[in-house]
C-alpha cells in the first residue's frame, strides 16, 4: 500500500510540474510588469444600447493608460482562465466552411505578443470604430490550419464569425493562447475590435492593464470604474497570475493530498520495518551469539540481517509494484502529460522506498544490536568453546 501510494503521489507531483511548465500563450508578469484584470458586467437595463457601451468602457480605458505605474492597457470581454468562454462558427471567404469553432472574444490590442510584424500586422487601434473598415485579428492556430502559407497569406484575406453577418478583414496574427486553463488544448481564435461589436456580449467587460504595482493599480481602476458609474457593482479584481494559479489550485490540491497521505504510510512502513526486524533479530540472538562464538565477524552478521531485510523489501516491492500498476489507472483522467506507468515515477519511488527501507538507521541498528551477543549467551558460548570441545571428544 505504501508503494501504491507513494507511485501515486509520484505520478501526480510529475503531471503537475509538466502542467505548470506549460506556457500560456502570454506573459502574466514580466519584466514590464504583471497583468492587472476588473471585471464587471453592465446592466442591460442600464446600458441597452451599443453606444453607451462603448462610450463607458472607451471612456475608463483612456483614463486607465495614463494611471502612474501602467505600462499598457485594453479591455476585453473574454478574458483567458475565467469562466466565460466566447465561441461560434466562422467562415473564410473563398472556402468551404470549417467544421472547428472559434473563440470570438472582442477586444482592444491583444494580451498576448503578436508574431507576425514582419508580414506587416498590426494590433486594433482606436481608429477601429463602429465607423470604419471592419477588422478582425486571428490566432497561429487559425493561420496555420487554414492558410497554407501562414500568416503572410492570412493578412487581407476576409472572415465572417457567428453573430455577425459582415465580412471582416484580417489584419494580424497573434499567438496561440489556452483560453480554457493550461491542460486544455490550444483554442482557435478571431478577435475583433470591441468598439465594432454591437451584440449584447461587450455588456462583460474586463480591463486589463500591465504594471508593476498591481494593488495600488487595481485600486485606482476601481476608483476609475466608480467614477464613470457610482453604481456599478465590480465583480472580481485579480492579476493574471492569481488567475493562473486558480487554474491549477485543483491539481495541487489532490497532489498535496496524496503526497501527505503516502508520507505517513512511508513513515508506518518504515516503523514496520524496523518493529520486524528488531523481532527477527531478538528471535535469532542465541544463533548469532553461537556464530560469533565460531568465529564469525561482525559483518557477517549485517549481512545476515540486512540480507534478510532486502529479502522483506524486494518482496514488499514487487507487490507494490503489480498493485500499482493496476491502482494508477484510476489517476488516468488527473494526469497531464503523464501515463499511468510512468517509468520515471515508478523507478524514483521504488529506489526511494528501498533506500527508507534499508538506508534507515533501524536495520542497521537492529543489526548491530544482534551481533552484541547477550552476556549470558556470551558467556556459554565462551565455557563451552564448541571447536575445542569437539576437538578433544575426537582426540578422546
Amino acid at each position: 500500500m505504501t508503494l501504491v501510494l507513494l507511485i501515486g503521489a509520484g505520478l501526480l507531483i510529475h503531471s503537475f510540474l509538466r502542467l505548470t511548465s506549460v506556457s500560456p500563450g502570454f506573459e502574466s508578469s514580466g519584466r514590464d510588469g504583471v497583468l492587472q484584470i476588473v471585471r464587471v458586467t453592465l446592466p442591460e437595463r442600464l446600458y441597452d444600447e451599443p453606444e453607451r457601451i462603448h462610450a463607458f468602457a472607451r471612456g475608463v480605458l483612456d483614463r486607465i493608460q495614463y494611471l502612474p505605474g501602467v505600462k499598457s492597457a485594453s479591455l476585453i470581454n473574454s478574458v483567458p482562465f475565467a469562466m466565460m468562454f466566447i465561441r461560434g462558427d466562422f467562415e473564410i471567404e473563398g472556402q468551404p466552411k470549417p467544421t472547428l469553432d472559434v473563440g470570438i472574444p472582442r477586444s482592444t490590442p491583444t494580451i498576448q505578443d503578436r508574431r507576425d510584424s514582419a508580414a506587416g500586422g498590426r494590433e486594433f487601434t482606436a481608429s477601429d470604430t463602429a465607423a470604419g473598415p471592419k477588422v478582425a485579428i486571428v490566432s497561429e492556430r487559425v493561420a496555420r490550419e487554414y492558410f497554407p502559407g501562414g500568416p503572410h497569406e492570412a493578412l487581407g484575406r476576409r472572415v465572417r464569425v457567428w453573430g455577425n453577418r459582415e465580412w471582416l478583414s484580417v489584419v494580424g496574427v497573434v499567438a496561440d493562447i489556452r483560453q480554457r486553463g493550461l491542460d486544455q488544448e490550444v483554442q482557435p481564435m478571431i478577435y475583433a475590435p470591441f468598439q465594432q461589436e454591437r451584440g449584447g456580449l461587450v455588456r462583460f467587460v474586463s480591463f486589463v492593464a500591465r504594471t508593476a504595482t498591481p494593488a495600488s493599480t487595481a485600486e485606482s481602476i476601481r476608483a476609475e470604474i466608480r467614477r464613470a458609474a457610482p453604481d456599478l457593482p465590480i465583480e472580481s479584481t485579480v492579476t493574471m497570475d492569481e488567475a493562473v494559479a486558480a487554474s491549477v489550485a485543483p491539481p495541487r490540491f489532490r497532489m498535496w493530498l496524496l503526497v501527505l497521505f503516502a508520507m505517513a504510510a512511508t513513515l508506518i512502513a518504515t516503523c514496520g520495518i524496523f518493529g520486524l526486524m528488531a523481532y527477527a533479530v531478538t528471535q535469532r540472538r542465541r544463533e548469532i551469539g553461537v556464530r560469533m562464538a565460531l568465529g564469525a565477524e561482525r559483518r557477517d552478521v549485517l549481512r545476515l540481517v540486512l540480507t534478510r531485510a532486502l529479502r522483506i523489501v524486494v518482496a514488499g516491492v514487487v507487490v507494490g509494484l503489480v498493485g500499482a500498476a493496476g491502482v494508477t489507472r484510476v489517476l488516468r483522467t488527473f494526469l497531464f502529460g503523464v501515463t499511468p506507468t510512468d517509468p520515471i515515477a515508478f523507478t524514483t519511488v521504488t529506489l526511494l522506498l528501498m533506500a527508507v527501507g534499508l538506508m534507515r538507521r533501524g536495520c542497521p541498528r537492529a543489526a548491530r544490536r544482534g551481533s552484541t551477543p547477550a552476556p549470558r549467551c556470551a558467556r556459554n558460548s565462551r565455557r563451552r568453546d564448541p571447536p575445542q570441545a569437539f576437538t578433544r571428544r575426537l582426540q578422546g
